[in-house]
């Protein structure tokens, strides 16, 4: 480097442009090591953090990393400037393990402070050969020194330390030390005696930490002296106690689990002021110390929690584990909870049926029938859903009624509210439970329908198709004659469901005087397996309404497509090309089914369309062609680059680039000098980007 350009980079560096200031330190880089790093442990100390940071990078990657380590070392005897102390010892965790050397050599610093926090910079770091140094480390003469030696054992995982930690929780005469050894013992989550800590469960200011280690004891004795802890008057004991006993559970082999429970809840005392304690930190207590008190009130299982353990699952972050606690407890939790149900909240409640959702519990069915009554909507539907999920029998004859009153109140179907939840679980009942059921589901609502609200008879329609029996057929015809006309829609479309190839009552559809039925029997159609059902959607085709004659063509899709051996196909073309014709939104219907049934000759009709004044039309034919045609199909869309219509233009070079079609590069190269439209450019800038790269 040239005298001047070191002394710009050297000037810089004291600039007051952080900007100028960060720049300077990324150029060092081009200074020999010995001369840089002066100047980067300086840089360490910088006010701004962009600065701090380039230092550390540069610093971290050093060539001559020992001498960078070394110059990190005695940064951190900067009492002056915590910046650079701390600047520093990220870098040096940064070093990674090729700076062990020079790091283990300063473990024997004079400085205590330099010794203690090189102990934090091996423990950052974590490799396991700074474990024999640390271990020597917990004899240190300072206490703070032997503390972080323990606390870095426990984060490196040095396994060989038990015996040392163990000393040290016994013999240290510094607390500290002590509390640090019993930290380290519980991370390493390796196995020892209850009397290698006894004296430390006898102090207030170590007992936590002991008990928090004996989760991951094998000693018998653990598990007794943690159910004690449960009593202890210190609510961080307890709550440590709490802690270790689910390490305990979760080390069981899960065939052992239910045993560890019943264990638990035989040694269980009663306490009270541990219950009262933990009912009320469910509420206010940080995230994971309620999870862990959800968690070990499940294994419990006792009835005074269930109330408190729904409160808590109010929360979005604890309900899930509520109620799967809750769920554990077996069928005998239905009777819990209809014992509690008055002191729930309303959102209690609510999650309380989520729960009995999962249940089989007698009580659990009669607390959700009465609670189809309850004042609360969003009770009535948990209570709904659940019933439904449960497969309850016993609930139909309450749904039914349940539905009727709904309807009667000026409830709207098409809003899909409380009346569709409703057919949702009387449908899920019969599922559930078979034949006898949907006998029982339709009987009752056969009773009701004389007389009945239109949304009844709706809901009435729309289970009917979802039960599908053949059986039903009577009573879905006889919907077909109903005054309501979204009725009849329905009992159209529940009919298509049931008996797909029936068809008097099907053509009795088709001539409806409602444009809605007869799409519905345009839907229906599109489901048939008849080979003449092309003739019934041909008659649709020509219908008066646009809505029909658009549903129409989409069925003659579906319908074609559904044919497997394709036997169907010019029947459906032929009558396609008539909707073509047509234009507006039945061709465009066209279009779409056209895309539907593929293969070549699909291709020459969308072509056609190729032409038309709407634009809409044009895309949706150039999608069709785009999805079937052939690469020679496909360059014939390079005359559209001219289209008066933008979104024409755009669509066509997106295909071209989606179907790999090199040969429109030169026609897109000369479109993009004269192209004005920024969407288009942009478009024809990624295709030229992709095809070029494909082409070599």
């Amino acid at each position: 480097m040239e005298a001047r350009e070191r002394d710009n980079v050297l000037a810089d560096l004291e600039h007051a442009d952080e900007e100028l200031r960060r720049l300077a330190v990324e150029r060092l880089s081009r200074f020999t090591p010995t001369e840089a790093v002066p100047h980067l442990i300086e840089a360490l100390g910088d006010s701004s953090w962009r600065v701090r940071k380039a230092a550390i990078d540069r610093l971290a990657g050093s060539p001559e990393l020992s001498f960078a380590a070394r110059a990190l070392i005695e940064a951190l005897r900067d009492g002056e400037n915590p910046g650079r102390r701390n600047a520093a010892l990220e870098t040096l965790v940064r070093t990674g393990a090729a700076a062990l050397p020079v790091l283990l050599d300063a473990t024997s610093d004079a400085d205590v402070d330099v010794r203690k926090q090189v102990v934090d910079v091996l423990a950052g770091i974590g490799d396991l050969a700074a474990g024999p140094r640390l271990r020597e480390l917990l004899c240190d003469d300072d206490a703070n020194v032997r503390a972080a030696a323990a606390d870095a054992i426990g984060a490196i995982g040095v396994a060989e330390a038990v015996a040392d930690l163990l000393d040290s929780i016994s013999n240290d005469a510094e607390p500290l030390v002590r509390l640090s050894a019993l930290r380290a013992l519980a991370r390493l989550e390796l196995s020892f005696d209850v009397a290698d800590v006894a004296a430390a469960l006898d102090e207030p200011l170590l007992r936590s930490g002991a008990l928090a280690a004996l989760g991951n004891s094998d000693d018998p004795a653990a598990f007794d002296a943690l159910v004690k802890a449960l009593e202890s008057p210190g609510r961080s004991a307890r709550e440590s106690a709490v802690d270790a006993l689910l390490i305990q559970a979760s080390r069981v082999e899960a065939s052992e689990v239910e045993n560890f429970g019943n264990r638990l809840r035989e040694a269980w005392t009663g306490s009270e002021l541990f219950l009262a304690d933990a009912n009320s930190r469910l509420e206010d207590a940080p995230l994971a110390t309620r999870l862990a008190l959800v968690q070990f009130l499940g294994l419990l299982r006792l009835p005074e929690t269930i109330a408190p353990l729904l409160d808590a699952g109010r929360d979005e972050a604890l309900s899930e584990v509520v109620l799967g606690v809750l769920e554990t407890h077996g069928d005998g939790v239905d009777a819990l909870i209809d014992a509690s149900w008055a002191d729930l909240s309303p959102e209690s409640q609510t999650l309380a049926c989520h729960v009995l959702a999962r249940t089989n519990g007698d009580f659990g069915g009669s607390r959700l029938r009465l609670s189809l009554a309850s004042p609360d909507p969003a009770l009535r539907l948990a209570a709904l859903r659940a019933l439904g999920t449960r497969g309850d029998a016993e609930a139909l004859s309450d749904l039914v009624s349940r539905l009727a009153n709904v309807t009667e109140s000026g409830y709207d179907f098409d809003d899909e509210g409380e009346g569709v939840a409703i057919a949702d679980a009387i449908v899920k009942v019969i599922e559930a439970k078979g034949n006898d059921a949907a006998e029982r589901a339709i009987e009752l609502l056969g009773e009701r329908l004389a007389g009945s609200e239109e949304e009844f008879r709706l809901a009435a329609a729309e289970v009917l198709g979802r039960v599908g029996r053949d059986s039903d057929v009577p009573r879905i015809e006889l919907l077909l004659t109903d005054p309501s006309d979204r009725v009849r829609r329905a009992a159209t479309a529940a009919l298509a469901k049931v008996a797909p190839d029936v068809t008097e009552p099907l053509r009795v559809a088709m001539a409806d005087e409602s444009a809605l039925v007869r799409i519905g029997a345009a839907t229906a159609l599109a489901g048939s397996s008849r080979s003449d059902a092309i003739a019934d959607l041909a008659h649709l085709a020509d219908d008066g309404d646009p809505l029909v004659r658009g549903a129409a063509m989409r069925a003659v899709g579906a319908w074609a497509a559904a044919q497997s051996d394709g036997t169907g196909n010019d029947a459906a073309l032929a009558l396609l090309s008539v909707g073509l014709r047509r234009g507006g939104a039945t061709a465009m219907a066209s279009l779409e089914s056209l895309a539907r049934i593929g293969g070549a000759s699909v291709v020459p009709l969308a072509r056609g369309a190729l032409e038309d004044v709407d634009g809409e039309i044009v895309q949706a034919a150039l999608t069709c062609i785009g999805k079937h045609g052939t690469h020679a199909d496909l360059q014939e869309m390079v005359s559209l680059f001219s289209h008066p219509e933008w979104m024409v233009r755009a669509h066509a070079v997106q295909i071209l680039a989606e179907r790999r079609v090199v040969q429109a590069l030169p026609a897109m190269l000369r479109c993009l000098d004269v192209e004005r439209d920024e969407f288009v450019r942009t478009a024809l800038l990624q295709a030229l980007e992709s095809l070029e790269s494909q082409a070599g």
